[in-house]
């Protein structure tokens, strides 16, 4: 089961409920459904976008596919009236509560009952306005949704993909179509999403519009507006990121998204489906590009010849549910299991304890090793914060060997890149990243010391923070392992001709994990320069992409101390 969001009208939409009926009364089971309630301020502009896109005043047939309490289709009935337009409105959902709801408050307007991604009714529409669920749980087999002729239902995939995929066949080619989506749909893991959109539609917009404007969701809010037929040559795309202020003032009523929106940056869309992963730069400007290019020419397989793994799969504070009965041990889940796995033992209270297998170093917990927690591992530094029992059955340690050979830790949560070689043989846990050297592949020892300074450098959080469109603090920032492997690192292997250059900058690394300095930290960043041959009006832009960020603690430390020019800093003769 699973509905659309309903929205929830502001203190001024007096003639609209206050909040969604399946919200108020059962919070839990909204939450399962997808269910993310959206502001009229939102509602409202992107009803005038699918108009104005649409450019008629008669609209023709407009669909919400999982309408849930009609909300944006009561935002339509609002603008079509402004504007003495016509729109004859269709609202489709699986709950028939909220459609009940929806009759009530819009009189003359088609509704239907149904599974609309199950349905082999579809008719055609001239445009579609939706918020469909993010995150809901699906009745259906991913199977079973691709023998029904969704082909993004593979691999990892949210119920909002499926209805995107929809879209596309509910509208007629040329019309128009208006989405607000999660800021996930810019992760690796929607990529083929982005793709289909790309190659079947002309985009119009695409608007990042960050975290706020739903209430305890901590995902950022997307809008997307389509046009449902192939781009034409030389199209270019509004693209606009709506900065933290502007997001306060247009949620206080004081700016209007329309404004904003007249500020948007024009990007070609053809440069969306130039990258494998079809990434939507859209904070890439020309001159952005450029350097970006320019690093991307240089790098890439950096790891090939690497294990890469996840840690334990346990938290930093180390919580557990233990079995009375059989003293199965699993980290504590988000639900209590009905029963354990290993003797079928029913969970009730008194069937199972909850204890903790972390402590802090100086603490006595016997048969323990040092760990390695996210939090730990800095840029340039890393050290075991923590203790973790071994020897527990039912919690997957992994092998041993894993952690015993030198690793380079990458930390998964967190804005920008960190990262830091370790030696010491610690454990880590399932937010730290690992990479090992694998025997007899002829990579150097020093490789990961190379690694470690062009992830951390200057020239790379520049690169991060515009192709992943990293500019202002998220509840929960991370990269993934599939994101670090695309950055731009060149591999290096005797007899390459970057060969001398890594080993300097493996050199300098390794001075700087030992000695942090200044001194050291410049000398990797003139090296990291001169590998991927940034001049000073290059790194001019890395410290402008840089300052341009939100002045968090990763980006604090990066910049210039106020005595030192971009052009000293890159001079290798005054930091060697």
């Amino acid at each position: 089961m699973y509905v659309n969001n309903p929205t929830v009208m502001n203190s001024s939409a007096i003639d609209w409920p206050p909040d969604s009926t399946l919200a108020r009364h059962e919070p839990a089971r909204a939450k399962s459904l997808g269910a993310v309630y959206t502001p009229r301020v939102l509602a409202d502009w992107l009803s005038r976008l699918l108009c104005d896109s649409v450019g008629s005043r008669h609209l023709g047939s407009i669909v919400d596919p999982a309408c849930g309490e009609g909300a944006l289709l009561r935002s339509v009935r609002r603008t079509c009236i402004a504007r003495k337009s016509e729109a004859r409105l269709t609202g489709i959902d699986i709950d028939e509560g909220a459609l009940a709801t929806a009759s009530l408050h819009l009189p003359g307007v088609k509704f239907s009952h149904g599974d609309i991604l199950a349905s082999q009714d579809r008719p055609q529409f001239e445009g579609l306005i939706a918020n469909p669920p993010w995150g809901a749980s699906l009745p259906r087999s991913a199977e079973e949704y691709r023998f029904m002729g969704f082909s993004l239902a593979n691999g990892q995939f949210d119920s909002y993909d499926l209805f995107l995929e929809l879209g596309l066949r509910l509208v007629r080619s040329g019309g128009s179509l208006a989405w607000i989506v999660p800021d996930s749909i810019f992760a690796h893991e929607h990529s083929r999403t982005r793709r289909l959109l790309t190659e079947s539609c002309q985009i119009e917009l695409i608007a990042r519009l960050g975290e706020g404007f739903f209430p305890g969701v901590y995902r950022g809010t997307v809008v997307l507006l389509l046009k449902n037929s192939p781009p034409k040559p030389g199209h270019r795309v509004q693209c606009m990121r709506l900065a933290p202020d502007q997001r306060q003032l247009v949620m206080r009523g004081a700016l209007d998204l329309s404004d904003v929106q007249a500020l948007a940056a024009l990007v070609p869309q053809s440069r969306f489906l130039a990258s494998g992963d079809c990434l939507w730069d859209i904070d890439a400007s020309d001159r952005d590009q450029t350097v970006l290019s320019q690093m991307e020419q240089v790098g890439g397989q950096w790891t090939e010849g690497l294990r890469s793994s996840r840690g334990v799969e346990i938290s930093k504070h180390g919580k557990v549910l233990v079995c009375r009965n059989c003293s199965l041990t699993s980290p504590f889940p988000k639900a209590i299991p009905v029963e354990c796995v290993e003797c079928g033992s029913d969970f009730s209270d008194e069937a199972f304890r909850v204890e903790t297998i972390t402590a802090t170093r100086d603490a006595d917990l016997a048969n323990a090793v040092p760990f390695i927690v996210g939090e730990d591992v800095g840029r340039h530094s890393v050290k075991a914060s923590r203790l973790l029992q071994l020897g527990l059955t039912g919690i997957n340690y992994k092998s041993p060997d894993l952690f015993a050979s030198p690793k380079l830790l990458v930390r998964k949560t967190g804005v920008g890149l960190k990262a830091a070689v370790d030696e010491s043989g610690s454990f880590t846990n399932q937010v730290v990243f690992s990479y090992s050297v694998r025997p007899k592949c002829g990579l150097p020892n020093w490789y990961l010391d190379y690694l470690e300074g062009v992830l951390c450098s200057r020239a790379m959080f520049a690169f991060h923070l515009k192709r992943g469109g990293e500019t202002e603090w998220r509840s929960h920032p991370y990269v993934t392992q599939a994101t670090l492997a695309k950055l731009p690192i060149p591999a290096v292997r005797e007899g390459s001709s970057k060969m001398k250059l890594a080993q300097q900058i493996a050199a300098a690394t390794r001075r700087m994990r030992m000695t942090p300095t200044l001194k050291s930290d410049l000398a990797i960043e003139a090296h990291v320069a001169r590998l991927y041959g940034l001049d000073e009006m290059d790194y001019k832009w890395v410290m402008d992409v840089i300052g341009a960020a939100q002045h968090l603690e990763p980006v604090r430390t990066l910049l210039l101390p106020s005595d030192v020019s971009i052009r000293s800093a890159l001079r290798l003769s005054d930091v060697l």
